[in-house]
C-alpha cells in the first residue's frame, strides 16, 4: 500500500501475460509424414504409385482392405499418442 494525499492507495502492478505454450507438434510435421507414407507403404506393398496427401487409403487408392485399415489405425494410436474414436472412423 502507498500512502497519498493522505489517503492509502493499493498499487497494483500489472502482470505480464505469460508466454503461450509451444505449439503442438502438427500432425503433418516432416517426421511425422514420412512416418506415415512408410507405414502406408507397408501396408499398400503392392501400390505402385504415389502416396499424396490425397490419396485414397481403400478403393480407387492404396486397396487397402478392413484387416490393413484396422492395423493403420492401431498403428497411428500407438505411434501418435492420440485415440481414433469408433465414431469417427467412416468408410
Amino acid at each position: 500500500m502507498a500512502r497519498i494525499s493522505g489517503r492509502q492507495t493499493r498499487i497494483c502492478r500489472r502482470e505480464e501475460p505469460a508466454d503461450p505454450p509451444p505449439a503442438a507438434q502438427e500432425p503433418t510435421s516432416g517426421r511425422t509424414r514420412a512416418w506415415l507414407v512408410a507405414t502406408l507403404t507397408r501396408l499398400a506393398s503392392t501400390f505402385e504409385g504415389k502416396i499424396s496427401d490425397d490419396t485414397p487409403l481403400a478403393d480407387g487408392g492404396l486397396c487397402l482392405d478392413s484387416l490393413a485399415l484396422t492395423d493403420l489405425i492401431g498403428d497411428i494410436q500407438t505411434e501418435l499418442g492420440v485415440i481414433i474414436e469408433e465414431e469417427d472412423i467412416s468408410a
